[in-house]
């Protein structure tokens, strides 16, 4: 794989000697491609704190002159307000957090895309697409004794730390499941977005070269997209734009030079 990379980077003539390998090769080597496209998401989504100072002001924001009338007692959450208690707090356009005496997560309308914390009396749960998934218990953290939420609304430092302490643990022990989630999505977006560009290219370089079927074109087109891939991934690493740019135009300049390669034979 080594010398078809080389190939691919600095030597195009030799691209020309791989078009009658074997499909499962050039598939692996597209699998290869895909993954170094995908280096930069990998290193931002490993090295991404889960609360930063901007999400933390976010927060605190959205619970300012909010009242809630309630209190974490004997590991419960306990409403001291009047009425039916259940309290909606929208922290974006797409999170909410939701307080409620009862013991269950209250429910949410089925057409709703939003997720939900849902604070019950003796559990925080997590809800989205009307999946709930619990969190942990009141009695998991002893620090959320006595935790008056009424602080929330003036911003007192001493409610806050906790608060983001527990929301930061709770983000590193489920950060598995997002990851695992994220890399799935990168990893289809990733090769649908090689796969469509290189069959951009193949049909144009097919235009001009009606005598071989487009299975071989593609085949070498495979390796002509090595350029892009790289100058994407030094871009992206090395915040330099234009070397995305001439890695793309290295990846044209190849196809034009394999195209007439095929020709010629």
């Amino acid at each position: 794989m080594f010398k078809r990379f080389r190939s691919g980077l600095f030597y195009p003539s030799e691209i020309i000697n791989y078009r009658s390998e074997r499909k499962i090769t050039t598939v692996l080597y597209l699998g290869i491609l895909v993954l170094l496209s995908m280096i930069p998401s990998f290193i931002i989504m490993f090295e991404e704190n889960p609360l930063d100072f901007e999400d933390k002001r976010a927060i605190r924001e959205a619970f300012r002159d909010e009242e809630l009338p309630y209190k974490i007692e004997n590991n419960q959450l306990i409403y001291l307000g009047d009425g039916e208690g259940v309290i909606k707090v929208e922290i974006t356009d797409t999170l909410n957090v939701i307080l409620t005496p009862e013991s269950e997560a209250v429910g949410v309308s089925p057409f709703s895309v939003d997720a939900y914390i849902i604070l019950t009396k003796e559990k925080v749960y997590y809800m989205h697409s009307l999946n709930a998934r619990e969190l942990f218990s009141y009695s998991d953290y002893a620090d959320l004794e006595n935790l008056d939420f009424s602080e929330a609304a003036h911003s007192r430092s001493d409610f806050w730390t906790t608060v983001f302490r527990i929301a930061n643990d709770q983000l590193q022990r489920n950060a598995w499941r997002t990851n695992l989630v994220n890399m799935v999505g990168l990893l289809l977006v990733s090769m649908f977005s090689l796969l469509i560009l290189g069959v951009i290219i193949t049909f144009l370089q097919k235009l001009f070269n009606p005598y071989s079927s487009f299975g071989e074109i593609f085949r070498l087109m495979v390796y002509a997209l090595t350029p892009h891939v790289i100058g994407q991934l030094l871009a992206s690493l090395f915040g330099f734009s234009l070397l995305a740019i001439v890695g793309m135009i290295m990846t044209v300049i190849y196809a034009s030079k394999l195209s007439r390669k095929l020709i010629q034979r």
